[in-house]
């Protein structure tokens, strides 16, 4: 799975940098939404959006997670 994963993410930004700084980049506008919809809700839809944008930025460190350990991978094999 991972070969499958990674060769996607080469083939649609480039290298697995270019997609860690896609990754990063997401993950901090995804923590500041959240972080403006906590601080402003009021209703249960706000809290339900709060919860998605919980459930989005835990994706989004994943998806960290799994660029750092290829790249890091890729350092040991050089």
């Amino acid at each position: 799975m991972s070969a499958i994963r990674r060769a996607g993410v080469i083939a649609e930004y480039g290298s697995l940098e270019a997609y860690r700084d896609y990754v990063i980049e997401g993950r901090d506008n995804c923590a500041t939404r959240l972080h403006r919809s906590v601080i402003g809700a009021m209703s249960d839809m706000d809290n339900a959006r709060a919860a998605d944008l919980r459930m989005a930025l835990a994706d989004w460190k994943v998806d960290l997670a799994w660029v750092d350990a290829e790249l890091a991978s890729e350092r040991e094999i050089a």
